[in-house]
């Protein structure tokens, strides 16, 4: 059998190939690591930032709710000014009962509120503009 081929590789070519493939191997471990650890901060600071964006948004509800009612206020008080209106509370007791029953009203709507969060707090976030505006007017209302 002279010049046969050979296709019996040696137990150095094996040790070669196995050691060869084992740095491979560490180094493409280690390249997953990294971008796996990227990955995990890219994801931390999307769920930071989503948690902002939603405070923002709670704000500018707030803050489009408030200004409503102050352009509310503004129509009021102008057209109460040019005499449109005439007092519903004649005399300062009705004025008071009348606010002790409208602070009732709002304290029973805030503890629906309530209620709603703690049965549904997949939608809480949809509550919380009422339930700040509620907590807000009943706090004004204590100080009147």
């Amino acid at each position: 059998m002279s010049g046969t081929f050979s296709c019996c590789r040696t137990v150095a070519d094996y040790t070669a190939e196995s050691s060869n493939l084992e740095v491979e191997a560490e180094g493409l471990e280690k390249s997953l690591k990294e971008k796996n650890r990227i990955c995990e901060a890219a994801r931390n600071r999307s769920l930071e930032l989503t948690k902002k964006l939603q405070v923002l948004a709670e704000e500018r509800q707030k803050g489009l709710i408030e200004l409503q009612m102050r352009q509310h206020a503004t129509r009021y008080w102008e057209q109460l000014s040019a005499g449109r209106y005439r007092r519903l509370c004649p005399t300062a007791q009705a004025a008071k009962s009348e606010r002790e029953r409208q602070l009732g009203r709002m304290r029973s709507m805030l503890a629906v509120v309530d209620r709603l969060t703690s049965d549904f707090p997949a939608v809480c976030v949809g509550y919380f503009v009422v339930q700040f505006s509620f907590i807000k007017k009943e706090k004004i209302g204590k100080r009147l």
